[in-house]
């Protein structure tokens, strides 16, 4: 969990830490706290401190991860930019043996170019306050994939993006994290969010598709499969759906042809 006590930059002039729950107990930290019960989830959350934020940057950070020690050094460097958004290196870190693993870290393979579009996670950039005020962006407040509309919003919208290869962050990967639930709100809502994705990278003609044919069939196991299936035939992209299943049936065939030569 984040300890807003050693937060970096917490006693320093021009920093404000603004952090929000669905609590009423908050002790020792410091910073701005805004509580409240109404129970709409982390977009709403991170709206509200939005709201409260005075700052010309934003910096998120999710409350089990953690920033790289010399984050202000790093951030010092960029303040005085006049990019909108400056996205930083990042480290996925297995929770239980500190081991970096490859979780997230597939978006590095991909040019810097697009990345405007496919780093849908709020941490590890920097944000100009002024490109999310003067364009109205917000979390959706929902329970799955609350956060990838506002920061593809926000890449749609920048002027002018920035790469730092400095190590800023460390995003922790948990079994138990929320993005491996199989609830069914949860569910949906990634499935709703994953076809939006692809209908703005094919209107982009960016060379990425976040929800695919195998999320679907990943929920072979789940309640939920075939409402999956047909919400994925029905909202999908046509023409992605259909590219999709040629690719699937071609592998299908091209399986067992390898399997009968073994």
């Amino acid at each position: 969990m984040v300890d807003f006590n050693a937060f970096p930059g917490a006693e320093r002039k021009g920093v404000e830490i603004v952090y929000t729950r669905e609590s009423r107990i908050c002790r020792g930290e410091n910073g701005k706290g805004y509580f409240t019960k109404k129970g709409k989830g982390p977009g709403y959350a991170r709206n509200v401190a939005l709201q409260k934020a005075q700052g010309k940057w934003i910096v998120f950070a999710d409350a089990d991860d953690f920033f790289y020690e010399g984050m202000l050094q790093i951030l010092d460097a960029w303040k005085d930019s006049k990019y909108d958004i400056v996205f930083f290196d990042f480290a996925s870190i297995d929770a239980e043996t500190l081991e970096r693993c490859v979780e997230t870290e597939y978006i590095k393979a991909y040019p810097f170019e697009i990345w405007r579009y496919i780093v849908w996670v709020s941490w590890s950039k920097l944000i100009r306050s002024e490109l999310i005020r003067s364009h109205s962006l917000a979390f959706d407040e929902r329970w799955g994939a609350d956060d990838v509309m506002f920061n593809i919003r926000c890449g749609m919208h920048a002027r002018t993006v920035a790469k730092s290869s400095a190590l800023l962050y460390h995003y922790v990967v948990r079994g138990s994290s929320i993005s491996k639930s199989t609830d069914y709100d949860y569910v949906f809502d990634n499935l709703e969010v994953g076809i939006q994705m692809n209908k703005i990278y094919y209107k982009h003609k960016i060379p990425f598709l976040q929800f695919t044919l195998g999320d679907v069939l990943f929920l072979k196991e789940s309640p939920y499969y075939w409402k999956a299936w047909r919400y994925y035939l029905i909202h999908g992209h046509k023409i992605i759906i259909a590219k999709e299943l040629i690719e699937a049936i071609k592998y299908r065939i091209t399986h067992r042809w390898l399997a009968n030569l073994v």
